[in-house]
Protein backbone atom coordinates (compact mmCIF):
# COMPACT_ATOMS: atom_id res chain seq x y z
CA UNK A 1 0.00 0.00 0.00
CA UNK A 2 1.55 3.52 -1.13
CA UNK A 3 2.29 5.98 1.82
CA UNK A 4 3.39 9.22 1.57
CA UNK A 5 4.98 11.93 4.17
CA UNK A 6 4.08 15.13 4.71
CA UNK A 7 6.16 18.27 3.24
CA UNK A 8 9.07 18.65 4.63
CA UNK A 9 8.72 15.27 6.66
CA UNK A 10 9.97 11.47 5.95
CA UNK A 11 8.00 7.91 6.85
CA UNK A 12 8.82 7.46 10.49
CA UNK A 13 8.12 3.72 10.70
CA UNK A 14 9.34 2.42 7.43
CA UNK A 15 12.36 -0.11 6.15
CA UNK A 16 15.59 2.66 6.01
CA UNK A 17 18.28 2.84 3.18
CA UNK A 18 21.70 2.36 4.21
CA UNK A 19 23.14 5.10 2.33
CA UNK A 20 19.92 7.49 1.68
CA UNK A 21 17.60 7.14 5.07
CA UNK A 22 14.09 7.15 5.27
CA UNK A 23 12.03 7.86 2.66
CA UNK A 24 9.45 10.37 2.07
CA UNK A 25 7.03 7.78 0.41
CA UNK A 26 7.29 3.96 -0.06
CA UNK A 27 4.94 1.24 -1.40
CA UNK A 28 4.79 2.69 -4.83
CA UNK A 29 4.53 0.86 -8.44
CA UNK A 30 5.09 3.12 -10.75
CA UNK A 31 7.32 1.47 -14.37
CA UNK A 32 9.20 4.07 -15.50
CA UNK A 33 12.56 4.08 -18.72
CA UNK A 34 15.03 6.10 -18.39
CA UNK A 35 18.94 6.28 -20.14
CA UNK A 36 21.20 6.82 -16.84
CA UNK A 37 24.44 9.04 -16.43
CA UNK A 38 26.21 5.55 -17.43
CA UNK A 39 24.79 5.06 -20.65
CA UNK A 40 22.60 2.15 -20.35
CA UNK A 41 19.02 2.68 -20.50
CA UNK A 42 16.70 0.88 -17.84
CA UNK A 43 13.34 -0.08 -17.26
CA UNK A 44 12.77 0.19 -13.39
CA UNK A 45 9.44 -0.31 -11.30
CA UNK A 46 10.04 2.91 -8.46
CA UNK A 47 8.95 1.87 -4.83
CA UNK A 48 9.80 4.70 -2.75
CA UNK A 49 11.17 8.08 -3.52
CA UNK A 50 13.68 10.32 -1.26
CA UNK A 51 13.21 13.83 -1.03
CA UNK A 52 9.43 15.68 -2.09
CA UNK A 53 7.17 14.03 -4.67
CA UNK A 54 7.60 16.31 -7.81
CA UNK A 55 11.71 16.82 -6.99
CA UNK A 56 13.05 13.61 -5.90
CA UNK A 57 16.42 13.53 -5.10
CA UNK A 58 16.84 9.71 -5.34
CA UNK A 59 14.32 7.12 -6.62
CA UNK A 60 14.70 3.27 -5.60
CA UNK A 61 12.86 0.09 -7.25
CA UNK A 62 13.26 -3.15 -8.82
CA UNK A 63 15.46 -3.12 -11.96
CA UNK A 64 13.55 -5.06 -14.71
CA UNK A 65 16.53 -6.50 -16.08
CA UNK A 66 18.46 -6.97 -13.59
CA UNK A 67 15.67 -8.25 -11.15
CA UNK A 68 17.10 -6.40 -7.99
CA UNK A 69 16.26 -3.18 -6.25
CA UNK A 70 18.46 -0.50 -6.83
CA UNK A 71 18.30 3.63 -6.23
CA UNK A 72 19.08 5.91 -9.29
CA UNK A 73 19.84 10.06 -8.41
CA UNK A 74 17.64 11.62 -10.25
CA UNK A 75 20.17 14.01 -11.24
CA UNK A 76 21.53 11.49 -13.33
CA UNK A 77 18.86 10.57 -15.50
CA UNK A 78 19.46 12.11 -19.06
CA UNK A 79 16.96 10.67 -20.45
CA UNK A 80 12.90 9.95 -19.63
CA UNK A 81 10.19 7.88 -21.14
CA UNK A 82 6.84 7.40 -19.41
CA UNK A 83 4.05 5.36 -21.48
CA UNK A 84 6.02 5.80 -24.52
CA UNK A 85 6.47 9.86 -23.90
CA UNK A 86 9.83 11.01 -23.72
CA UNK A 87 10.92 13.89 -21.26
CA UNK A 88 14.15 15.53 -21.65
CA UNK A 89 13.78 18.20 -18.64
CA UNK A 90 11.83 18.70 -15.61
CA UNK A 91 12.36 14.90 -15.24
CA UNK A 92 11.76 14.79 -11.65
CA UNK A 93 8.80 16.77 -11.70
CA UNK A 94 7.07 14.22 -14.56
CA UNK A 95 8.38 11.59 -12.45
CA UNK A 96 6.18 13.22 -9.45
CA UNK A 97 3.72 13.57 -12.29
CA UNK A 98 3.74 10.02 -12.83
CA UNK A 99 3.27 8.77 -9.24
CA UNK A 100 0.68 10.80 -8.77
CA UNK A 101 -1.40 9.91 -11.06
CA UNK A 102 -0.72 6.33 -10.98
CA UNK A 103 -1.59 6.55 -7.00
CA UNK A 104 -4.88 8.97 -6.83
CA UNK A 105 -3.19 11.90 -5.62
CA UNK A 106 -3.94 15.35 -6.83
CA UNK A 107 -1.97 16.81 -9.89
CA UNK A 108 0.35 20.31 -9.36
CA UNK A 109 1.44 22.23 -11.75
CA UNK A 110 4.52 22.12 -13.79
CA UNK A 111 7.67 24.29 -12.72
CA UNK A 112 7.61 27.58 -15.30
CA UNK A 113 9.59 30.57 -15.46
CA UNK A 114 7.21 33.18 -16.65
CA UNK A 115 8.56 36.71 -18.14
CA UNK A 116 5.72 39.73 -16.73
CA UNK A 117 5.59 43.27 -18.11
CA UNK A 118 6.89 45.02 -15.38
CA UNK A 119 3.88 45.01 -12.86
CA UNK A 120 3.69 48.02 -10.62
CA UNK A 121 3.87 46.09 -7.28
CA UNK A 122 4.85 47.55 -3.26
CA UNK A 123 6.43 44.85 -1.74
CA UNK A 124 7.09 43.74 1.94
CA UNK A 125 9.92 41.44 2.81
CA UNK A 126 11.35 39.63 5.49
CA UNK A 127 15.01 39.00 5.64
CA UNK A 128 16.73 36.52 7.90
CA UNK A 129 20.46 37.05 8.76
CA UNK A 130 22.78 35.74 11.36
CA UNK A 131 25.36 37.67 13.35
CA UNK A 132 28.56 36.68 15.31
CA UNK A 133 28.88 38.50 18.21
CA UNK A 134 32.17 38.92 20.48
CA UNK A 135 31.45 37.85 23.93
CA UNK A 136 33.40 37.85 27.35
CA UNK A 137 32.48 33.78 27.39
CA UNK A 138 33.29 33.20 23.37
CA UNK A 139 31.63 34.11 20.36
CA UNK A 140 28.26 33.84 19.93
CA UNK A 141 25.61 33.73 16.95
CA UNK A 142 22.79 35.51 17.01
CA UNK A 143 19.46 34.75 14.49
CA UNK A 144 18.23 38.26 13.17
CA UNK A 145 15.73 39.35 11.06
CA UNK A 146 13.96 42.64 9.71
CA UNK A 147 11.39 43.88 7.42
CA UNK A 148 12.15 45.71 4.40
CA UNK A 149 9.21 47.33 2.36
CA UNK A 150 9.85 48.43 -1.78
CA UNK A 151 8.22 49.76 -4.14
CA UNK A 152 9.11 48.91 -7.95
CA UNK A 153 7.40 46.36 -10.94
CA UNK A 154 7.91 42.81 -10.85
CA UNK A 155 9.43 41.68 -13.75
CA UNK A 156 9.45 37.36 -13.55
CA UNK A 157 7.93 34.77 -11.34
CA UNK A 158 9.25 31.32 -11.29
CA UNK A 159 7.95 27.99 -9.61
CA UNK A 160 10.79 25.49 -8.16
CA UNK A 161 10.14 22.37 -6.95
CA UNK A 162 13.45 21.35 -4.66
CA UNK A 163 13.76 18.58 -3.02
CA UNK A 164 11.83 18.82 0.12
CA UNK A 165 9.80 22.47 -1.06
CA UNK A 166 8.00 23.74 -3.76
CA UNK A 167 8.35 27.53 -4.04
CA UNK A 168 7.50 30.56 -6.35
CA UNK A 169 10.25 33.10 -6.86
CA UNK A 170 9.86 36.76 -7.83
CA UNK A 171 12.12 38.86 -9.11
CA UNK A 172 11.38 42.61 -8.60
CA UNK A 173 13.53 46.12 -9.86
CA UNK A 174 12.84 49.11 -7.44
CA UNK A 175 13.89 51.15 -4.42
CA UNK A 176 12.97 50.84 -0.56
CA UNK A 177 9.93 53.27 0.01
CA UNK A 178 12.20 55.19 2.85
CA UNK A 179 14.09 57.58 1.03
CA UNK A 180 16.65 55.54 -0.78
CA UNK A 181 17.18 56.53 -4.31
CA UNK A 182 19.57 53.40 -4.86
CA UNK A 183 17.84 51.13 -6.79
CA UNK A 184 18.00 47.16 -7.20
CA UNK A 185 16.81 44.58 -8.77
CA UNK A 186 16.46 41.08 -6.73
CA UNK A 187 15.08 38.08 -5.93
CA UNK A 188 12.16 36.75 -3.34
CA UNK A 189 10.69 33.84 -2.76
CA UNK A 190 7.55 32.57 -0.77
CA UNK A 191 9.98 30.69 2.09
CA UNK A 192 13.11 30.80 3.25
CA UNK A 193 16.00 33.69 4.32
CA UNK A 194 14.56 36.64 1.86
CA UNK A 195 10.52 36.19 1.68
CA UNK A 196 7.58 37.94 0.63
CA UNK A 197 5.73 39.01 3.57
CA UNK A 198 2.93 40.78 1.75
CA UNK A 199 1.97 42.25 -1.32
CA UNK A 200 0.35 46.03 -2.67
CA UNK A 201 -1.47 46.60 -5.50
CA UNK A 202 0.06 50.43 -4.98
CA UNK A 203 -2.55 51.05 -8.03
CA UNK A 204 -6.44 50.16 -6.20
CA UNK A 205 -4.57 49.64 -2.81
CA UNK A 206 -5.35 45.85 -2.28
CA UNK A 207 -3.41 43.52 -0.42
CA UNK A 208 -2.66 40.79 -2.98
CA UNK A 209 -3.09 37.25 -0.66
CA UNK A 210 -3.02 35.08 -3.69
CA UNK A 211 0.21 36.61 -5.34
CA UNK A 212 1.49 34.05 -7.02
CA UNK A 213 -2.11 33.51 -9.54
CA UNK A 214 -2.71 37.47 -9.10
CA UNK A 215 0.84 37.82 -11.10
CA UNK A 216 0.07 35.29 -13.53
CA UNK A 217 -3.12 36.45 -14.46
CA UNK A 218 -2.08 39.96 -15.43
Amino acid sequence: MPRFARPGQTLEVCEESDLLGPPTADGLSVPIEFVYKDGYRRSVTVESIYGLVDAAEYIEGTDQRLKERRAYKVSGIDRLWIDGVQHDTDVAWHIGRQVRKVHGLEAVDPPFIRELSDIPVRLLLRESFGEVLEAADGARFIHRERELEYEGVARRIELQYRTYARRYVLTVSGRPVDGSKRRATFRVTCSGTRRVVRIIDPMSGQVIDDWPNWLKSI
